[in-house]
């Protein structure tokens, strides 16, 4: 397997605080390159040594063989420090190479909880497979340390943001920055300690003198000062930063013998002051949630209606808050199984002596009316914050000041326009909500992603990323009328769901044995462009067509092969978590949002590669142990996922939305 995380430090004159940062690094990262000038000269030419014994002390640390050295030519003459310190980062960025998390640490930067960090990169490794479309620059916090005293640290905690790692090749253009127009920021709450200014009087003057911002302040006057500040006066300093003042508003003290005690010390205050703000904040009042009925209205079923279903479920059953949705009737199964809110009729309505036409018109009625019920709730503001189900933007002209939540599905009208020349308002309204939103919810890292990459205006912070789950009930399979040897297809079979390419793809394993059937639950009959391919495939008598209740639908998975998720695009994929809860393997492309949800569950083939997917169906069908296998692998991925989890995620960003 090729090294996904790789660290790279640029060696210098203060090469000796690589002892206390690469230690930290080192057990959590497949590859490391120190970078040192071959020359031994800094961005601004000057000169400095690097004794053999360093070299030596390095080969000592690197007992697993993971330690590279880069000694080339770093500085030009004709380069400005800046340019040179550019030059040396996209260097070493191309060195890495492609497919790997690239990380620059800094000697004198000691991150609190690295193993986090990795754990937190290889969460997104799916960010790797197309570095180029979903470029991500990922962004840290420094606690800088302003000056070593003789019983402690002064130092500055206002969290500034830094960047440390990317997915991309050679594409810093200021220091370790990425261009904003390239690349979309990922913030983390990450914290290293940054030795900045706490060094001696005279490795201070070597750091100015070097530094790329050193025309950028007085260099003596600020030099003069810093000799002035020690731990009896510093509470009479403010904004202190030697060119930006007000980045660093004040100081702050902690005793301690060395820098490892303040790293133990400065984790203990963070985490009583989290503590502390997480206590405050389950302290809140009760927050009143008004749901938008739109969803209902539209769906009789389906993957938006289920996931706000379920989530009005989950945060029902939590203290203080309250979900209220002007809901007259609906068709929606889910809504009906759930019995969610009050007020919700059905009972006329589902009257068998009422004649179809006049359901009909009724239900036509009751839609209006939700919406009617809705501007109402509105206009009374008896709520404190508002969810939106879909992108009808009717509710803006009287939301007033309140706060609203969007949450967005995927982005499957702006990547796949062609497939939806009618729908005239769909990308129009989404663009409105997503800029005008408090907070977005997108429901995969690959979505988030995208509306990025197609706004890029949009602020990366305004987006946060919570996974759905799945509500399929897998204790008890009801009996059902199905061959023994079959490859599932599950639902919707138009357009980017594939099915076309799907049937071409499989069709050779179904000639070549009788006995092996396609089985596509859902979705109703065949169409005539289906039958007329199915009839050219020779394969009539090996397709079945049936549509499913949702209480039969965890035995058409358990009984299948494999499950088949031909989709070109998914924002998410429930069908994905519930053919892995019911131990059937799933086949899948290796892209969008697939791999954050199957992990290494995933049976992967190239997108529009029929050839690669016939060969991994048939890799499933002929090898049964390997079946066995990735039913294990799913089921143990499907844990990671629930509705609880969903619905106290989303509830964060509501908190998030209502304290903006």
């Amino acid at each position: 397997m090729s090294p996904k995380i790789k660290a790279a430090f640029l060696v210098s004159y203060d090469y000796e605080y690589l002892f206390t940062s690469l230690p930290l690094v080192y057990d959590f990262v497949d590859q490391i390159v120190l970078a040192i000038d071959s020359n031994r000269q800094t961005w601004s030419g000057e000169g400095f040594d690097i004794p053999d014994l360093f070299f030596d002390e390095i080969k000592a640390i690197d007992t697993a063989q993971k330690i590279t050295f880069l000694e080339e030519s770093f500085y030009s003459p004709v380069l400005s420090e800046a340019e040179n310190e550019i030059a040396e980062r996209n260097r070493i960025s191309e060195w890495m190479g492609e497919g790997c998390w690239k990380l620059q640490i800094d000697a004198d930067e000691y991150f609190i909880d690295f193993e986090k960090v990795v754990r937190f990169l290889k969460d997104r490794d799916h960010l790797l497979e197309n570095p180029n479309t979903h470029a991500v620059n990922v962004r840290a916090n420094w606690v800088t340390l302003f000056k070593k005293t003789p019983n402690g640290y002064l130092y500055v905690d206002n969290r500034e943001h830094f960047s440390f790692a990317t997915n991309v090749v050679g594409k810093h253009y200021f220091a370790r920055d990425l261009s904003a127009v390239d690349n979309a920021e990922i913030r983390t709450d990450f914290v290293a300690i940054h030795q900045s200014w706490a060094r001696e009087p005279h490795e201070i003057l070597k750091k100015v003198n070097n530094w790329t911002h050193r025309n950028d302040f007085d260099v003596k006057k600020y030099f003069h000062f810093w000799q002035q500040v020690n731990e009896d006066n510093y509470v009479n300093f403010v904004d202190l930063h030697p060119f930006h003042p007000q980045h660093w508003k004040c100081l702050k003290f902690i005793r301690c013998a060395n820098l490892a005690e303040f790293k133990e010390k400065y984790k203990e205050i963070a985490d009583s002051a989290n503590a502390a703000i997480n206590l405050k904040n389950s302290q809140k009042k009760s927050m009143r949630i008004l749901l938008d009925p739109q969803t209902y209205n539209e769906q009789k079923f389906g993957g938006i209606s289920r996931y706000y279903t379920e989530l009005y479920l989950e945060l029902n059953k939590i203290d203080g808050v309250t979900v209220t949705c002007p809901i007259v009737y609906s068709d929606n199964l889910h809504l009906k199984e759930a019995g969610l809110f009050q007020g919700f009729k059905n009972v006329i309505f589902e009257s068998a002596l009422l004649p179809k036409f006049l359901k009909k018109k009724i239900l036509k009625k009751t839609k209006r009316k939700n919406i009617r019920n809705a501007k109402k709730a509105l206009r009374v503001q008896d709520f404190d914050l508002f969810v939106p189900t879909y992108y009808t933007p009717y509710f803006l002209e009287t939301l007033g000041e309140k706060p609203f939540v969007l949450t967005v599905y995927d982005m499957i009208h702006e990547i796949f326009p062609q497939y939806f020349t009618r729908d005239l308002f769909t990308s129009k309204n989404k663009k409105l909500l997503i800029e005008k939103a408090t907070k977005i919810i997108a429901i995969s890292e690959s979505t988030k992603q995208d509306i990025l990459k197609i706004f890029p205006h949009i602020d990366a912070n305004k987006i946060e990323v919570v996974y759905l789950s799945h509500s399929i009930k897998t204790t008890h399979l009801v009996k059902l009328d199905l061959p023994k040897n079959y490859i599932l297809f599950v639902g919707n079979r138009s357009i980017y769901k594939n099915f076309i390419f799907f049937l071409k793809a499989v069709a050779p394993l179904l000639k070549a044995s009788p006995d092996l059937f396609v089985v596509a639950a859902g979705g109703n009959k065949f169409n005539n462009e289906e039958l007329e391919l199915i009839r050219e495939l020779g394969v009539s008598k090996q397709l079945i067509q049936q549509n499913f209740e949702d209480n039969e639908l965890a035995t058409y998975y358990s009984n299948a092969k494999c499950f088949v998720f031909a989709s070109e695009y998914e924002g998410f994929g429930i069908p994905v978590l519930e053919s892995m809860a019911c131990g059937c393997p799933v086949v899948l492309a290796h892209h969008s949002s697939f791999p954050e949800v199957a992990g290494d569950a995933g049976v992967y083939f190239e997108l529009h590669n029929a050839e690669d997917l016939k060969n991994k169906v048939a890799g499933l069908l002929e090898n049964p142990a390997m079946r066995d296998e990735f039913s294990r692998k799913g089921l143990e991925q499907v844990e990671k996922f629930s509705w609880q989890k969903t619905a106290h995620d989303c509830l964060k960003v509501y908190q998030k939305a209502l304290a903006n």
